[in-house]
């Protein structure tokens, strides 16, 4: 197949020297549930790996890759890329970008799912090294990719809006943000920081925020309300922190819908539960992570008890106190139309293997 370049729209968000972006990282086995490391459900980690800087490519990759860049949400530039890189003899880089665009549109519960996932870390654990070659000395902490680009970065605490230009400028597939070993004072400049608010996803993921430090993001951060994947996991936030959420002058006008909520490992137990179940958010969400909550059949009652979740896909209820019959409970309930996924005990499966195995 020839590739007519002069059908691609060239764009100049980012420069010839700046692309393609990739990175490396260490393999790691599949987890049972990794939903945060994906906008339209994720269960596997992605390739992450510090990064340091890019080299001089040709022409024509420029043009292939700023293509990309152009109309990040559409696979079909990424496709053209992946078989002009067939036509070069980089036959394992082009099948990781198809696989990774295959992967982004399904669920576990897919027939094809495994065999993709599979492949694709293969691929990642043979060429990583060769595919992160590009990058020199940027300075990020790591970054992830998704459907075969840069997708989300890990920026240290003190960096900056100009680091945030720099990102853009040489990885504008770039649409997530996760801070750091984060502590108190980090949190509390981030609230008055627009840094955040230039992503689609914030993650603080296991930083130093608690039930102060969410109430005080609840409360005062305007650019909650411009934020598609809120990730607040291990920071023990507790009830307070859940009910602050859920009574978020932000969340609640919210400018574009919040689609992902990951609270795990935050000690929510079953108010923290009814107050994210009570919110405006929760009729938006396509993803709730709640693992390791202390919540018991009390707090499934809660988001079984009316049309709240209408919009859920993925529910992740890992590692709590629900009984078989609270776990029966929520893998029936009609008020959870649109659920595919289910993390129930220590298991993540599809809806349809739970109501197999009798539940």
């Amino acid at each position: 197949m020839t590739i007519n370049l002069s059908l691609l729209k060239v764009t100049h968000r980012a420069s010839v020297t700046s692309l393609p972006c990739e990175s490396g990282a260490e393999l790691s086995a599949p987890p049972r549930f990794a939903v945060d490391d994906r906008s339209v459900p994720d269960y596997s980690p992605r390739p992450m790996t510090p990064i340091c800087g890019a080299i001089n490519v040709s022409w024509e990759e420029a043009a292939l890759t700023s293509a990309v860049c152009a109309d990040p949400d559409d696979d079909t530039p990424r496709v053209v890329f992946a078989d002009w890189l067939d036509e070069h003899g980089r036959h394992a880089r082009a099948e990781f970008i198809r696989v990774q665009c295959e992967l982004a549109k399904i669920f576990p519960d897919d027939r094809n799912w495994a065999a993709l996932y599979h492949r694709e870390q293969a691929l990642w654990a043979k060429h990583w090294s060769e595919w992160e070659r590009p990058f020199q000395r940027l300075g990020y902490a790591g970054m992830t990719f998704r459907r075969g680009f840069p997708w989300r970065v890990v920026l240290w605490p003190s960096q900056t809006d100009a680091d945030a230009d720099e990102i853009f400028a040489h990885c504008p597939t770039v649409e997530d943000v996760n801070f750091s070993d984060l502590m108190w004072s980090h949190v509390r400049s981030l609230v008055t920081s627009e840094l955040p608010g230039r992503f689609s996803g914030v993650h603080f993921i296991a930083s130093d925020i608690h039930p102060a430090g969410c109430t005080l993001l609840a409360r005062e951060c305007s650019w909650l309300s411009g934020i598609q994947r809120l990730n607040l996991s291990g920071n023990q936030i507790g009830p307070e922190g859940a009910e602050s959420l859920a009574h978020s002058q932000a969340l609640s006008q919210h400018k574009v819908a919040l689609e992902e909520l990951h609270l795990n490992f935050n000690r929510l137990n079953d108010a923290g539960l009814a107050a994210i179940s009570s919110s405006s958010v929760a009729s938006r969400l396509r993803v709730l992570g709640l693992t390791a909550n202390n919540i018991t059949d009390y707090g499934a009652e809660e988001i079984i008890r009316g049309p709240r979740f209408s919009s859920l896909e993925v529910l992740d209820l890992r590692d709590n106190l629900l009984t078989p019959q609270g776990i029966s409970a929520i893998v029936h309930s009609s008020h959870l139309p649109c659920v595919r996924v289910l993390g129930l005990g220590g298991i993540f499966a599809a809806r349809e293997q739970w109501i197999e195995a009798g539940y």
